[in-house]
């Protein structure tokens, strides 16, 4: 598999697990332009998400799982269907689901292979 070109951002509440998943996208050849940490942040952040970019969004940025949610509706209608968002969730996205499950791979490097699929 081939890196993706697009630009990749985060936006996930625990600092310590965005740069878990910076490293592994990095080292998977992805390139990480911004993260974002809160709900806040993750708004502030949209107006310079590029149309071509891969946002990772996990659900449970605030208190509910529906900022995660507001987040990615926001995205798309500020930016348009040209930008893939992926739900970074265990019990979101079935794909995301079965890798995590799976003992021999680890989330990080599932959401990896997944930003390298889109």
């Amino acid at each position: 598999m081939s890196p993706s070109h697009a630009e990749t951002y985060l936006i996930k509440r625990n600092p310590d697990q965005i740069e878990i998943t910076r490293a592994t996208l990095e080292r998977n050849g992805h390139s990480v332009r911004e993260t974002a940490d809160s709900l806040e942040k993750a708004l502030a952040l949209i107006p310079r998400i590029p149309e071509r970019a891969v946002v990772i969004v996990a659900d449970n940025l605030g208190t509910s799982r529906r900022d995660g949610q507001a987040v990615a509706s926001e995205i798309r209608k500020q930016i348009g269907n040209e930008v893939t968002i992926i739900s970074h969730t265990k019990d979101g996205q079935p794909i995301l689901r079965a890798n995590y499950n799976s003992p021999e791979r680890d989330g990080c490097q599932a959401l990896a292979d997944i930003v390298t699929q889109a």
